[in-house]
Order: C-alpha cells, then sequence, then structure tokens
C-alpha cells in the first residue's frame, strides 16, 4: 500500500502506477508513505537524519546548513529522502520535475525492498519515529531540570563515541536476546561501568540505540544504493516514462552514476548488480 501526503492527484497516481510495477516485478516492502516537501524542509529533515522529531544539537544545525548551502549555491541537491521502518517514510521535493519525481519514487521502492529483506536492516526498530521521538521528548526534560548547557555539552561527548560500535552485536542480540555486549561496544561499556549519573546513562543508551539503528545504513551503502538504482532505471524504462521523458532520465540517470574522483556507491552498486544479472 502506498501513502501520500501532499502530492497532488499527478504524483497520487503515479505513485499507485508505480509500486503497482514494484510489486509486479517482485519487489516486497512494507507500506510506503510519500510527502511532498519544500527543498529547505527536506534539507532541515536530513539534517536530523531523515527524523523531523529529535532532540537539538548543535551538529544537527550544521549539517542543515552545509545542506542548505549546497543546494543554493547548486552544488547539491537532494531528490529523495527516505527512512527505514514500518511504513517506509520518504520526502520527496515539491519542485522536482515530474520524470525525476517517478525516478525518486521507483529509487524508494528500491530501498523500501532492501530495508525488508536485508540482514544487516532485520534487527533494526521498524518504529524508530516514534522512539526518537521519545528521545527528544527526555532530553527536553532533561534540559528543564538540569539547564540546556550541561545536557547540551554531555550529548555532545556521547556523540562523538557513536560510531565505536561492534557490527555484529545487533545480530547476537537478534539470535541470543540478552547476550553481552562485547568489548568492542564502548557507548555499553560505558553504561555499565563508567560513574555517570542516572540520566546520563540513560542518554548513553539512547544514543547507543540510534546509533545502533543508523549502522547497518554505512554497512550496506553501496548494495542499498546499487539495488535502489538498479530497480530505478528497470522500472523506468520498463514502461514507467513517457517518451518525451527519455532523454531527462538518462541525463538524470547519468550524473547519479558518474564516475567519479572518488568512490560513487550509486555507480559501483549498480555495475555490481548487473554483473550479476549478466552471469546469471
Amino acid at each position: 500500500m502506498v501513502i501520500t501526503r501532499g502530492l497532488g492527484p499527478k504524483l497520487e497516481s503515479e505513485a499507485q502506477r508505480i509500486e503497482e510495477a514494484a510489486r509486479k516485478a517482485g519487489l516486497d516492502f512494507f507500506d510506503v508513505v510519500f510527502e511532498a516537501l519544500p527543498a529547505e524542509d527536506v534539507n532541515a529533515v536530513a539534517a536530523y537524519g531523515g527524523f523531523a522529531k529529535r532532540y537539538p544539537s548543535w551538529r544537527f544545525g550544521m549539517d542543515f546548513e552545509r545542506l542548505q548551502k549546497g543546494y543554493t549555491y547548486g552544488f547539491s541537491k537532494i531528490y529523495e529522502l527516505v527512512i527505514n521502518g514500518d511504513p517506509t517514510l520518504a520526502y520527496l521535493v515539491k519542485t522536482n520535475s515530474l520524470m525525476e519525481q517517478k525516478l525518486v519514487m521507483a529509487h524508494v521502492f528500491g530501498h523500501a525492498d532492501f530495508f525488508r529483506h536485508n540482514i544487516w536492516f532485520t534487527p533494526t526498530d521498524r518504529h524508530m519515529v516514534a522512539r526518537m521521538e521519545h528521545h527528544g521528548e527526555r532530553v527536553a526534560h532533561w534540559m528543564g531540570r538540569l539547564g540546556r548547557t550541561a545536557v547540551e555539552r554531555f550529548l555532545d561527548r556521547v556523540l562523538a563515541l557513536d560510531t565505536l560500535l561492534d557490527p555484529y552485536q545487533p545480530q547476537r542480540e537478534r539470535w541470543n536476546p540478552g547476550a553481552a555486549a562485547s568489548p568492542y561496544d564502548l557507548l555499553e561499556f560505558l553504561a555499565r561501568k563508567a560513574p555517570l549519573e542516572e540520566w546520563q546513562v540513560e542518554l548513553v543508551r539512547m544514543v547507543r540505540t540510534e546509533a545502533t539503528y543508523f549502522l547497518p545504513q554505512r554497512q550496506t551503502k553501496i548494495l542499498n544504493e546499487g539495488w535502489a538504482s538498479y530497480w530505478h532505471s528497470k522500472l523506468l524504462t520498463g514502461g514507467i516514462l513517457d517518451d518525451s521523458e527519455i532523454v531527462e532520465f538518462s541525463d538524470c540517470h547519468a550524473g547519479a552514476t558518474a564516475d567519479t574522483n572518488g568512490l560513487n556507491p550509486y555507480k559501483l552498486g549498480l555495475e555490481l548488480f548487473r554483473s550479476a544479472e549478466r552471469a546469471g
């Protein structure tokens, strides 16, 4: 099922049509919610990791400034923002062309299928939107009781450690609930052993929960983007595009999957899946 917010009749129809084509092609995903927002609002949500209701941090403000300046001066452009969950949330930029919206929606269905079935995403909390909102409420409570500066200072220190996780720990916990944290799980070690106040322990575990949720996105970046790119190309060239949109699609797709001086996960991931397809 696809749910739309603020898309208008034409895009709602296209969303339904693309979903049908995706499911017919064999993709399987949770319900997908598409919401259209102005570019600035999409940048704001992206700065918060995709979650509109989250605790405040100067880091998120810094990310927003970077994204907004990139968009303003034409150095970068967010086409979509998709959030792993049940339902899967996807934000579209209102100013994108109709062809770009079609490409993005097909790309989102590829991500949604990957989120649901990739083993690294299996242990993730599919209701993270509600959990993030709760975390924001807890931080606001502590700021009101202890002062904003004290809480922000400690939160900043914890966030500096949020990548120091054991990537296999979520799988251990999935197959063996209550499994002890590994020696590489620094945040859980600090929560158990460091001389912290009760609210600090809760905040450390809160950051650990969020970091664990985001971890599979870093682990699978190439395959995740490759899978979504493979399917947006296959679906659009399989009947979704109008004849008049072929040139615009080719230009947009080529730009996203171009060879660059660095590693382009869209390009590499797409070529891996196409290679696998050729090999049977």
